[in-house]
Parts: C-alpha cells; structure tokens; sequence
C-alpha cells in the first residue's frame, strides 16, 4: 500500500506543478507591464498674467498601454491651470495633444519649477516645465 501512495503523491505533486506552471505563463509573459512615458515641446513657456500659452505633450505608450492619462500640474502656485486635464491613449503610436497654461492676473511674477503629471490607474509618469509669469507689458507709442 505504501507504494500505491507514493505513485498517487507523486502523480498529484506532478499535476498541481504543471497547474502552476500554466498559471503563471497567463500572467503577462516576462514582465513587461504597459505603461506611458510623457514628454513636453517646449518645457519652458513665458506667460504674461492673466494671459496663457501653449505647448505640445506627447503622451508614448509602451508594452501595449492604452487608456486614458490624467493630467495635472504639480508645484504650480493658485491661479495657474492646465487644460484639457487628460488624453486618451488608443493604439501603438505616441499621441500629440496641445496644452494649455493659463495664468490668472493675481499669479506673482517669477519663475516656477512644475511638473506636468501623468496618471492611469496605478501608472504614473512625469515631464518638467519651467513657467515664467511676467507682467504685462507697457504699450508704447510713437509721437
């Protein structure tokens, strides 16, 4: 009897590891999860108070990524907004999208170290963008 047991352990130890190793070939295949990586053009923008300006995010997914990426500004002072707030992802290719700085009239003057964040789902990703806010500029006429 003790060897029919062993032959029954050993035939149950071989099928759970072949369960187990099939299992784990459907997790993904090597580790390479999706994700996106975000670039800016320019990453300086001068803006006047109570003004905008624009620049251009390009949004590159990897391993398959696609869906939506939330965006944000980090470290920018109140009265600074990013529009559109995000950009959907849909195939292979890298997506372009137009960004809009606006800069409220009360924003004090200076330069500002910000990042533009990227998020979707547990996924994040970030690119830098130095924003001067100036004054308006004084209009001058000729005599």
């Amino acid at each position: 009897m003790s060897g029919k047991r062993l032959w029954l352990l050993a035939g149950i130890v071989l099928l759970l590891t072949a369960c187990g190793g099939q299992t784990g070939n459907t997790g993904g295949g090597g580790g390479s999860n999706p994700s996106f990586t975000l670039s800016l053009n320019p990453n300086s923008l001068t803006v006047q108070q109570g003004s905008s300006g624009q620049i251009t995010l390009t949004v590159t997914p990897q391993n398959g990524f696609t869906g939506t990426v939330n965006l944000s500004l980090v470290g920018a002072p109140n009265g600074v907004t990013l529009s559109p707030t995000s950009v959907t992802v849909s195939g292979g290719t890298a997506v372009n999208q137009t960004l809009t700085v606006s800069v409220a009239s009360g924003v004090a003057t200076g330069t500002y170290a910000l990042q533009v964040k990227g998020t979707s789902g547990s996924l994040s990703a970030q690119a830098s963008l130095s924003l001067t806010v100036s004054a308006p500029g004084s209009t001058w006429t000729s005599r």
